[in-house]
């Protein structure tokens, strides 16, 4: 158990679970206390779980990617019997995750590819959590696509600017493109949606890579402006 169960490694990893379910709850307002409490206990699940689940899939290890998927599903298929869910909602999470997981075993965890798509894997949460629970709402489908986006493209933003890494800068830019068509839901999302766009943009026109001993601190400063970003998309589709 003790191999299963333990607090992610990477900041970035609790990062985005916590705030990714954090706007959705806000977007979704569970309307009962013990709603509210089971997706807390859903959140510190994957929270404790995710690096067992991240190094199996990564080693190979078949025996113990079962046990952290089975850890994962059981609460899921318990609380279906409860409340009523939205299984497109699911079952599109749970396409994600085989296709990040595939991934990392067929180019290894060290392809910028597989980094970029496994980054979807915590932010699966923020849409998982509120569908289990019966209270997705539109506008938390439309902040989790958009904070999907946001995640992939700022890995792929990332590994361009790792100077052991050569990777097209431009693809952190197309991953993020798709986010702009949502403006035609609600127009005002486009205050949040300026600042990502921005780096992305500059980045593909002029990358610069980052000295090995400024990559903690470009982790660090990426995380201020999820948080950022987060804040100010929640309150954009929140009025």
């Amino acid at each position: 158990m003790q191999r299963l169960l333990r607090f992610p490694r990477e900041p970035s990893v609790a990062g985005i679970m916590v705030l990714g379910v954090s706007g959705a709850l806000v977007l979704s307002s569970p309307s009962s206390i013990d709603r509210f409490v089971a997706a807390i206990i859903l959140l510190v699940l994957h929270l404790l779980s995710f690096d067992a689940g991240f190094n199996a899939a990564r080693s190979k290890n078949l025996s113990m990617l079962l046990k952290a998927g089975i850890l994962n599903g059981v609460p899921y298929a318990v609380l279906a019997m409860v409340y009523p869910f939205i299984l497109e909602a699911l079952l599109g999470a749970i396409a994600i995750l085989v296709i990040a997981t595939a991934l990392l075993f067929i180019l290894g965890p060290r392809h910028p590819i597989a980094y970029v798509v496994g980054s979807l894997v915590p932010a699966l949460p923020a849409l998982s959590v509120p569908a289990v629970l019966g209270v997705l709402t539109v506008d938390g489908i439309v902040f989790w696509i958009l904070y999907s986006l946001y995640v992939a493209s700022t890995s792929a933003y990332v590994e361009s600017r790792l100077p052991y890494r050569s990777f097209n800068p431009w693809i952190g830019f197309m991953v993020w493109v798709p986010a702009l068509a949502l403006v035609a839901y609600k127009p005002l999302i486009i205050v949040a949606l300026v600042e990502p766009t921005v780096k992305l943009l500059y980045n593909a026109l002029r990358t610069s890579k980052v000295e090995h001993n400024e990559i903690r601190r470009l982790g660090f400063i990426e995380l201020g402006r999820l948080m950022a970003f987060t804040i100010l998309l929640v309150i954009c589709l929140y009025i």
